[in-house]
């Protein structure tokens, strides 16, 4: 799970804004932000940052209560319609959560969104100016269950350029644009535990259940993708953005993970579904270089075979999750078990329809 406490206190009481009014919290987050400087410059990313802050840094909302916790903002971005309407980027169980449950979609609109999270305060602080960033403003909706076809777990709240900043925590200014993860592609992230750690990425199209933990329940995740080694992140990392190495081009958005892996959305469907771009985007230049893309043949035939093989495959006690990797130079099926038993072993096929299965052993697969 992301990092989370309990801290028994008295709930706080907020104030909230409709989704209607986010102009207006804009206008008002700007006006009221305190700046008062602190005796070190923050040094980690559980500090608190002076305005405004860099992404990879710890964030969280009020109120959180009986929790305190944390995850990390991921990216600056703007609405596509609305340029001058700006949010903080990071996941719906970070920014779309309150108190007392932190379930996924529980947030009211306009609640504060602070910096760093109440974990990292070492309290609930309520509506304090002096760690406020944004007022939460929205999520992709999650439907809890394992047959359904969640593609992100996202929020962003709305914020301002005296409040945040687009340059992120130990890499520097992300490239506007987005990238395709594939198999094989090296990535960078910063984030609130780890710091910046680079991986590889392992498989995509990746078909996957992740516990969100007491309460939450488990959901179903599709179009998922995966990256090794374990150590790429851990909880707390939730929100990060996972940048191509090579260029610094946002890839995919950190939400999940196991003591081997980590798991993040592909960062187009998660600027799709929210309606944002990259902080800075011109009109259409995002849409001009997707349609540049170049789509693979071979990876569409094996997405075809996966989508008809991969419920009965879940269906296996202890199978996490199914996608595409590679193994030197041939696409291949990554099936990923909690725990590789001698009778998964028999019982999982070789191959699905021509094209090689190989077994991971990934542990269970949970909220960070």
């Amino acid at each position: 799970m992301f990092v989370k406490r309990y801290r028994f206190a008295a709930l706080i009481a907020v104030a909230t804004l409709s989704l209607g009014l986010i102009q207006a919290a804009e206008r008002r987050i700007a006006t009221t932000a305190v700046t008062k400087p602190l005796a070190e410059p923050a040094a980690a990313p559980t500090d608190r940052f002076e305005r405004p802050v860099p992404m990879g840094v710890s964030v969280g909302n009020t109120p959180s209560l009986p929790f305190i916790y944390a995850g990390t903002a991921g990216l600056l971005v703007q609405e596509v319609n609305a340029p001058s309407i700006k949010y903080i980027l990071s996941n719906n169980h970070v920014l779309g959560v309150q108190g007392p449950t932190l379930c996924p979609g529980t947030a009211q609109p306009g609640i504060f969104t602070l910096q760093p999270g109440t974990l990292d305060i070492g309290n609930d602080p309520g509506n304090s100016s002096f760690y406020q960033v944004g007022n939460f403003a929205r999520s992709v909706p999650l439907v809890r269950g394992l047959l359904a076809r969640n593609r992100a777990d996202a929020a962003i709240s709305v914020t301002t350029l005296e409040l945040a900043k687009s340059e992120i925590l130990g890499i520097g200014e992300p490239t506007i644009g987005t990238v395709n993860p594939v198999p094989g592609m090296p990535v960078i992230k910063s984030g609130r535990t780890t710091g910046v750690t680079n991986g590889t990425v392992d498989a995509v199209n990746v078909t996957l259940r992740v516990n969100y933990g007491t309460g939450c329940g488990r959901y179903r995740f599709i179009r998922q993708t995966t990256i090794v080694p374990g150590t790429f992140s851990s909880s707390g990392d939730s929100g990060s953005a996972i940048l191509e190495a090579a260029t610094n081009t946002p890839a995919a958005l950190l939400f999940a993970g196991s003591s081997s892996l980590t798991v993040g959305t592909p960062i187009d469907d998660v600027f799709d579904l929210l309606g944002v771009e990259m902080s800075g985007s011109t009109p259409g230049q995002r849409r001009a270089m997707r349609a540049n893309r170049l789509r693979d043949p071979e990876m569409s035939r094996l997405e075809a075979i996966q989508a008809r093989h991969e419920d009965r495959l879940l269906d296996f006690d202890g199978v996490e999750g199914i996608g595409i990797g590679r193994e030197g130079s041939r696409l291949v099926f990554k099936v990923y078990v909690t725990r590789l038993t001698p009778a998964l072993r028999t019982a999982l096929p070789r191959d699905l329809e021509g094209i090689p299965v190989v077994i991971s052993e990934s542990g269970e697969i949970t909220a960070r």
